[in-house]
This record gives structure tokens, sequence and C-alpha cells, in this order.
């Protein structure tokens, strides 16, 4: 099962932890899941947080509010006992912020893996296209922001059918060798369907 995640968090240098402010899910069979953290002290937030992150949290207190020990039981349930497939995007800071509401990286549920998919890798292997923009109103919150992790990785996934159909299209030969071709290119570049895009 493929998660697409963001997290907000707060920065301040090496001397410092992150410190996550509020992580949000998207299963790919369409469940999701947000939560922002109860221990978070927003004395500490920055004046760009202040000024972008901040306002986009709930309510506070509220059911969304939870301190980490509940967001990463939350997180085993929301996940299930199949070994997920991380994505996010720019997700080097993401995955660290995963972990560690987990302990450290030995503590991850059993059959996690140890990294997470980058929408930004992918696209330069796939050339470096354009992506969606998302809408400046909608950013910096991290459930609409991995709303859109998931878009752009559909985006991808298009484009890189596009790059295997004019492969195909070059290639000299019969049809039983292009389908053939075809077949090998798309197992190697265009991952399967989303589970909530199966049957449509």
């Amino acid at each position: 099962m493929r998660y697409f995640y963001d997290t907000e968090f707060l920065e301040r240098g090496p001397e410092h932890p992150l410190v996550l402010i509020s992580i949000g899910v998207v299963a790919e069979d369409g469940r999701e899941y947000f939560a922002a953290n109860a221990d978070f002290d927003a004395a500490q937030a920055t004046p760009w947080l202040a000024a972008h992150v901040l306002p986009r949290l709930p309510a506070q207190p509220g059911p969304s509010w939870r301190p980490r020990r509940r967001i990463a039981d939350d997180l085993r349930i929301f996940v299930g006992e199949d070994p997920p497939e991380w994505w996010a995007d720019f997700g080097a800071y993401d995955h660290v912020l995963l972990c560690q509401l987990f302990g450290d990286m030995e503590a991850l549920p059993s059959g996690w893996p140890m990294f997470t998919h980058d929408i930004q890798h992918w696209r330069r292997m796939l050339g470096a296209p354009e992506l969606v923009q998302q809408p400046e109103d909608q950013a910096h919150d991290a459930l609409q922001d991995a709303r859109w992790v998931m878009r752009r990785w559909q985006q991808l996934r298009d484009h890189a059918a596009g790059i295997v159909e004019a492969l195909v299209a070059g290639r000299a030969g019969g049809a039983g060798e292009k389908a053939a071709l075809r077949r090998d290119l798309q197992r190697a570049l265009v991952p399967p369907p989303l589970l909530s895009e199966r049957g449509k």
C-alpha cells in the first residue's frame, strides 16, 4: 500500500532536534489521517512558522491535537500489517520525523522501510517535467500537502507512461515485439494504478 505524507515542523539548526508540528497522510485507497502534535510548544515557533503554518492548524484544544505517542499508535493502526510504501515531496526531513515518532530507526514497526520515496528524485529521473502547482491557500497544511504529493505522483506516473509510449512508437518491429517492449518498459517505469483508481 502506498502512503503519501507530509509534515510541518520546527527547525532551529544543528544544535536542536527537529520538532514535529503536524502530519498528514493519504493512503492510496482513499483513507486519510491528520494529527497536530499536542507536545509542540507554539511559543517556540519562528516568525515564518507563525505566519505560514500555525494559522493552518486546527483550533486547540481539539480532537486532532494528540501527543506524539498517540500519533505513533494511530499510524500503526492506520497502516496495519502490510508493509507501507512511503512517498513525500522533498521528503528528507519528513522521513526523519516519521521515524522519530517511534524512537529511532530500529524501532520502526515491523516491515516498515527505512526510507521514503521522493517525488523530486523520481521527477529528475523522468527528465524533470514541470509539476502541477499547489494553490498558496492550501500550502503548509500537512494534509493538503499530502494530497498534493499524491497528485504529483499521479502526474509523474502519467508522464512515465507517456515516455513508454514514445519509446514504443519509435521502435521498429511488429505489433508483437512492440507489445512485449511496452510490457517490459511499463513494468520498469510505470507503477500500477492506485487502489482508489482501479475499476474506474
